[in-house]
Formats: C-alpha cells, structure tokens, sequence
C-alpha cells in the first residue's frame, strides 16, 4: 500500500511503500468502507491535499514577499547609512568652518581693539595738537595785540609829520 508521508522539514511529499494491511507494524483490521464512503475519503484527501497545496503556494508567496521585503528594507537601510554617514561628513566639515570663523573672528576682535586702542591715542594727540593750536592762536593774538601796542607806543614817540 502506498502511503503519502510528509517530510514536515522541507515540506515534501514522499510515497512509501508498506505491505498491503500494514502501516508501520500496525495491522489494518477495520471493516472495508463502501464505495460512497470510499468516495468521500478520496474527496477529502483530494481537498486536503488542494489545501496543502495551496497553503504551500501561499506560504511559498509569503516568503518571497518577505524576502522581497528584507531586500527593500536592507536597501533603504544602506542608503540611509549613506545619507548619516555624509551628514556626519557636513557636520564635520561644518564643525571645522565653524571653529575656523571664530579664530578668525577672534583675530578680527584683537585687530578691532589695536585699531581702536589706536584711534584713542590719535583723538587724544588731535586733542593735544588742537590745545596747541588754540594756545599757540592764543600768543599769536597776544603778539599782535603786543605789536600793536608797541607800534602805537613808537608812533607816539616818534615827531609827527606834517
């Protein structure tokens, strides 16, 4: 008699051989079934084995579905390491420009306070000149006013002419 024996390993039918009225060391001894009773084991068996069958194209589509799946997501996975990876590289790059503009920034504050420090030391010698200046216009005026006086002392000294 042959028997259909699933391998539930790798889901694969095999027929197997027994000796007529013996499953494995068990002697068949019910009675025979009539043929409409024949007839509905035979269309069970042939439903079961449709459902296997078609639990097995199913199961088989679910694995391909899931594997298409797996694919899919280790892609996204790669490009996604690939996107951090070169958002890493212009944080990096970003970092450094940023550490680059405040050396220079810094530079440009010490240069501001030199120039600054400079444009006191300027306002206070303009301030200086500018004092001198006014002192100096100061004694100028006071020269004149002495000259005048002097050349007024003179001319009345001197005779006057007629």
């Amino acid at each position: 008699m042959d028997l259909l024996d699933i391998d539930r390993s790798g889901a694969e039918a095999h027929s197997v051989d027994y000796p007529q009225g013996a499953i494995a060391g068990y002697v068949h001894q019910e009675p025979a079934l009539s043929e409409g009773e024949t007839a509905v084991a035979l269309d069970l068996v042939s439903e079961a084995a449709a459902a296997f069958r078609y639990l097995e194209q199913e199961s088989t589509q679910a694995l391909s579905q899931a594997h298409d799946l797996a694919f899919s997501l280790q892609n996204k996975l790669e490009l996604a390491e690939a996107r951090a990876q070169r958002a890493e590289a212009t944080i990096d790059e970003l970092s450094e420009a940023v550490a680059q503009t405040r050396e220079e920034l810094q530079a440009l504050r010490i240069q501001l306070s030199a120039k600054d420090s400079q444009l006191l030391a300027m306002d206070e010698r303009a301030k200086r000149a500018e004092r001198r200046a006014d002192e100096a216009e100061q004694r100028a005026s006071d020269a004149n006013v002495s000259v005048a006086r002097i050349l007024e002392a003179i001319r009345s000294q001197l005779p006057a002419r007629q």
